[in-house]
């Protein structure tokens, strides 16, 4: 069956200094994509071209919401300090028709090398969005 790109649940939690966040539903996940060196050889001889690969690295992820005053500002300063040294672990959940887990997450950690807070304008009636950035490790869970 043909999925939406809106047919998943993304979830993310923090680890720093010994405490753990969960912050629970995110509305929209780029990036994680799975590349590796492309590197080729042709033999001699007029020899076919062959390809060697290389190694393989996963592209950073930014997840945003909605901010929420009651449920995001209460963690501003903490994210804030976390950049470059905290933990992260972003998960991205599909769901089935009836918004139930359907198989295995994806599953990415790494360190949150970014958390971007909602941008201001007062002439825009956009809605304030917040972002937290992992820079995953060489592994897809």
């Amino acid at each position: 069956m043909t999925r939406g790109a809106r047919d998943y649940s993304v979830t993310a939690s923090v680890t720093y200094r010994g405490e753990t966040r969960d912050f629970g539903v995110f509305d929209t996940w780029e990036g994680g994509n799975v590349t590796s060196d492309n590197t080729k050889h042709r033999r001699g001889a007029l020899g076919i071209q062959i390809s060697i690969g290389g190694p393989k690295s996963i592209d950073d992820i930014t997840i945003t919401r909605d901010y929420d005053l009651a449920r995001d500002h209460q963690h501003a300063h903490w994210l804030s300090g976390c950049v470059g040294r905290a933990r992260g672990v972003f998960r991205k959940q599909p769901l089935d028709d009836n918004s139930v887990a359907y198989g295995a997450p994806l599953v990415l950690q790494g360190v949150i090398i970014g958390y971007n807070h909602p941008s201001h304008d007062s002439d825009s009636s956009d809605v304030s969005m917040v972002a937290l950035v992992l820079s995953p490790n060489d592994t897809v869970g």
